[in-house]
């Protein structure tokens, strides 16, 4: 193009780097990048589990989730071209405004309000056993990168883990408003949500523990055609842990507020409006240091379950320890059980066979993975 173009004032910035895939370590466990994802066409991915646990997941970010079968969704459970045009709507959802250079700016990562905006590279990891998922956003303007990683938890169950890491000279003041939204309530069946989907508006309820920052996800009355009482007994939850709250939303109607800088107002019961959960927060960074949170979700809590995971959340002092371990099941390396012994004193021989026995393995557990899920037999 002969005349660059202009977004207002700010020069429409495209990244042109190429797609590249290559193996890398990533906080000491191995993981396949595909840097500039975002420049291919949005595909669809799976993080899967231990467990019950059941994600599908496109490049765009726009995701479905749940336990057991598609009744017990904590995302609206649609099919591949839905999942990707919601995108903006459900899932993972994070505003930033930072101040530098004495003006703030507002940066959304991941989205694709911010593209154009800023000089970005978006990356993709998925780490070998499939069951972690990290989308990455470098803004190289602000010098700042963010990460986000979708994983599971047999106990608490779908778990998102969040990073902002400060890469430039100077300090950076950062206010956030990070979440999760479009939750679904408990024990609503796919095909109802499907054919009535604003009427199933209409039944929702989410409310906020304040003393826990628990929030509860469900209906007022379970919706049935008959004259009779049917109430709704279980919920699904979301809490938060690692940041300081200021101010906590249930639904994603402020979010706008938030991008044009305006104060937000707690949200404790908020009917007729699709679950969101939110948190506000503000974030000091020095130069080279980093930040990291957690947001987790579940679906099918009654009160007794509640009871527990509440009181096992409340002793958890940050984002590490014994509460991620259980987050990402599974062994971490199979290559050294079934490595042979190596005889051969060149070194790069050594590596170089190391390599390609990894490969094969990692082949073959995949392999196995892919034919289980079709439920087949190994």
């Amino acid at each position: 193009m002969k005349h660059p173009l202009y977004l207002g004032r700010t020069p429409l910035r495209t990244n042109q780097q190429s797609v590249q895939g290559r193996q890398i370590t990533l906080e000491g466990e191995s993981f396949y990048q595909i840097a500039n994802f975002d420049r291919m066409r949005p595909f669809f991915m799976t993080v899967v589990s231990d467990a019950d646990h059941w994600l599908f997941i496109s490049s765009n970010g726009g995701l479905t989730a749940g336990r057991r079968d598609a009744s017990l969704a904590l995302f609206p459970y649609y099919t591949d071209d839905k999942i990707r045009d919601m995108a903006e709507v459900t899932g993972s959802k994070t505003l930033l405004r930072v101040r530098r250079r004495g003006r703030d700016y507002l940066w959304e990562p991941l989205s694709a309000r911010g593209k154009g905006i800023y000089r970005l590279q978006r990356n993709l990891y998925k780490n070998f056993w499939g069951n972690q998922l990290i989308f990455e956003e470098v803004n190289n303007d602000l010098a700042l990168t963010f990460r986000y990683a979708w994983l599971n938890s047999q106990q608490f169950g779908f778990v998102r883990r969040a990073w902002l890491v400060n890469s430039g000279a100077t300090a950076a003041r950062v206010e956030l408003l990070d979440g999760v939204q479009n939750l679904m309530p408990c024990g609503v069946g796919s095909q109802f949500n499907l054919e009535y989907s604003t009427l199933l508006d209409a039944y929702k309820k989410s409310e906020l523990l304040p003393d826990t920052g628990l929030g509860l996800f469900r209906l007022s009355a379970i919706p049935v055609d008959r004259p009779e009482p049917a109430e709704a007994l279980r919920t699904t939850v979301a809490w938060s842990v690692g940041l300081k709250r200021r101010v906590t939303l249930l639904s994603s109607a402020q979010v706008h507020l938030f991008r044009q800088g305006q104060p937000l107002r707690p949200e404790m019961d908020v009917r007729a409006e699709r679950g969101a959960y939110f948190i506000q927060s503000e974030l000091q960074l020095g130069p080279g240091r980093s930040a990291d949170w957690l947001l987790v979700a579940d679906v099918n809590q009654d009160q007794p379950t509640l009871r527990s995971s509440t009181n096992g959340f409340a002793n958890l002092p940050n984002c590490g320890g014994s509460f991620c371990a259980t987050s990402s099941a599974g062994p971490r390396d199979c290559s050294a059980s079934s490595r042979a012994p190596m005889a051969s004193s060149n070194r790069s021989v050594v590596r170089l066979r190391a390599a390609l026995q990894q490969h094969a393995v990692q082949y073959h557990a995949r392999r196995r993975l892919r034919q289980r899920l079709r439920g087949g037999s190994v």
